[in-house]
């Protein structure tokens, strides 16, 4: 997609954020008495938490300046380090995102 629009000077990129701790995440969380912390760091974070709202909007300010006015055709993955670590680390087999618990016989991160 890039490579067709940007001969009309149009830029194509993205962001890919992983765990954001959005209204609706901080929510459920905290009605259900899950400590968004330890779920994410149980889940392999390198940060050990969820980002924020503000944290994503950063990198979305950089792709509609023009600091970024010769890039295309890229994506910028803000996920507190996740991408980082693969394939070094073993993948999880539960998703963790909102799941006190993960499913009996899944990988439990210990």
């Amino acid at each position: 997609m890039a490579d067709e629009w940007a001969e009309h000077g149009i830029r194509v990129n993205s962001v890919a954020p992983d765990s954001i701790a959005t209204p609706r995440v901080i929510e459920t969380t905290d009605r259900l008495g899950i400590e968004r912390g330890a779920v994410a760091a149980k889940a392999g974070v390198p940060l050990a938490r969820y980002g924020t709202p503000a944290e994503i909007a950063g990198p979305l300010v950089f792709l509609l300046s023009d600091l970024s006015s010769f890039m295309t055709g890229q994506c910028l993955i803000v996920d507190g380090g996740m991408r980082a670590q693969f394939p070094h680390r073993a993948a999880t087999t539960w998703t963790p995102a909102l799941t006190a618990v993960p499913p009996s016989g899944q990988d439990q991160r210990t």
